[in-house]
């Protein structure tokens, strides 16, 4: 049986804000941000196949409760908290994007310190290094109902960060669990038991994937009342897509492109409104190769190839505005998500702050280049 846990780990309040504004600019007795003093962007495995050996050693990451094993190899990671463990790295409980190991780095002085990625234009992870891998560090970590929902729960205590939102507390989640826990529970009762703690979360980017007796499972809470009811129906989710599609080609005519790896639909509404919509933010080529350089670097010539194409027409038609539909937006890649509203601007802007808890690090500000 293996079970992934994902949480929503950061604030991203939106922040409406001049550049000229940023926060984070740091006064005369205030140390910059990580970000601002880090050094040159660089791959962490380097053309021969190894890794850099200035990157090698051990990482503690500052939040997100991570520990990295960088040899000539290759980058390990493990979980760290109540306990330290190597988890999965393969398998059906895991996303594409858990799959990922970190890609590229930003050295800081001295080299005590780094910023971690795991794509171009992705989340800065700050990373201070240890001197060792810590002993309680283990590849087999125990696997009794005890020990698997003692890490489940430090891990909602440690990185949730949206407890005020969407109560009961963790105090009284836990109970719950802890209440039902039993050292000779079937799995399925221990998977009964921590989904229970996430029963009212209503948080789509915290869910809880695994396999028990053969079966995969998923508890996802917070997708609405549509999808759910879509899902049900006959035909289910799919069908519900075509015809959704098929209905938007039809209204939009003649203007109408579904582009994109079937990612991206866009035309013109009567003459005067231009239409996109954005399915996903990343997929838009048939590359298997995910998380690579070529994997990006392709990624964002389609994007481009494709805005350009449709604001092209926007303009030639000289519409009035641009409805910019995401209402069925399945997420995706940062550097997608801020290349749309890049479209919408002639100066640069802050679009929002990322805080990761636990990390003691200022707001990172994401600007948006037009």
């Amino acid at each position: 049986m293996v079970w992934m846990l994902r949480l929503s780990k950061f604030v991203a309040p939106l922040l409406l804000a001049p550049l000229a504004a940023c926060a984070t600019a740091s006064t005369p007795d205030e140390a910059p941000p990580p970000w601002r003093i880090a050094g040159p962007f660089q791959a962490i495995i380097t053309a021969d196949g190894t890794t850099d050996p200035a990157i090698r050693g051990f990482w503690k990451s500052r939040g997100y409760g991570r520990l990295l094993r960088i040899d000539e190899a290759g980058v390990t990671q493990f979980e760290t908290g109540a306990a330290c463990y190597r988890p999965a790295s393969s398998g059906e409980a895991l996303s594409a994007m858990d799959s990922v190991s970190y890609r590229y780095f930003r050295a800081l002085p001295e080299s005590r310190s780094a910023i971690f990625q795991l794509l171009r234009g992705d989340t800065n992870v700050v990373f201070d290094r240890l001197e060792a891998l810590p002993e309680e560090c283990t590849e087999t970590p125990a696997t009794t109902p005890r020990a698997v929902a003692d890490a489940f729960l430090d891990a909602f205590d440690r990185h949730y960060a949206f407890f005020d939102r969407r109560p009961p507390n963790h105090s009284k989640r836990a109970e719950r669990v802890n209440s039902a826990i039993r050292p000779d529970m079937s799995d399925a009762q221990l998977w009964d038991a921590l989904a229970g703690y996430m029963d009212g979360l209503s948080d789509s980017h915290t869910k809880l994937i695994g396999e028990v007796g053969g079966e995969r499972r998923r508890v996802q809470d917070g997708q609405g009342t549509t999808l759910p009811r879509m899902r049900a129906a006959e035909g289910g989710e799919t069908a519900w897509l075509v015809g959704l599609i098929d209905t938007t080609m039809k209204k939009l005519g003649e203007t109408a492109h579904h582009t994109g790896n079937d990612r991206i639909v866009w035309g013109v509404i009567d003459g005067r409104v231009g239409y996109l919509q954005v399915f996903q933010m990343g997929g838009f080529t048939a590359r298997e190769d995910f998380g690579s350089e070529a994997w990006a670097t392709a990624e964002m010539t389609e994007f481009d190839r494709i805005m350009d194409e449709a604001f092209a027409a926007f303009a030639e038609a000289g519409v009035e505005g641009v409805i910019v539909d995401l209402s069925n937006n399945r997420g995706g890649w940062d550097k997608i998500a801020k290349a749309i509203p890049a479209r919408f601007t002639d100066e640069a802007y802050i679009g929002f702050t990322t805080v990761t808890r636990g990390s003691a690090l200022p707001p990172f500000p994401h600007v948006i280049e037009p």
